[in-house]
C-alpha cells in the first residue's frame, strides 16, 4: 500500500513503533524510521480523492524499496522533503546492515 504524506506534523493515531527489525518489510520500517527521527505519522485508510489533495506522494515496496509518485491523474507532482528524508533515513538503515 502507498504511503501518502500530507505533513510531517498530522497527529499520530497509533503508538510510536518499535525500532525496525531485519524482517520488517520496507513501509514499516520507513515509518519507524521517520518517528525515531522525530517526525508525526498517521496511518489511516484514504480514498482515491485524498491522494489528490496531497502535497507529496510516495510509495514503498520490496523493489524500489522508496520511491516518489511524480504524476498523479493529470498532476505533476515533485519529490518532497519528506520523500527525501523517508529515503535517506531508509538507506542509511540499509547500509547499517
Amino acid at each position: 500500500m502507498p504511503t501518502c504524506s500530507w505533513s510531517a506534523t498530522a497527529s499520530s493515531t497509533r503508538p510510536r513503533p518499535t525500532a525496525p527489525s531485519s524482517t520488517a518489510s520496507p513501509g514499516q520500517r520507513v515509518i519507524a524510521l521517520l518517528h525515531e527521527a522525530g517526525l508525526t505519522v498517521r496511518e489511516r485508510t484514504i480514498a482515491f480523492e485524498d491522494l489528490l489533495d496531497a502535497d507529496e506522494l510516495f510509495g514503498t515496496g520490496n523493489y524500489y524499496k522508496v520511491a516518489p509518485c511524480v504524476r498523479l491523474e493529470d498532476r505533476d507532482i515533485e519529490a518532497g522533503p519528506v520523500y527525501r528524508r523517508a529515503r535517506e533515513l531508509y538507506f542509511a538503515f540499509a547500509r547499517r546492515g
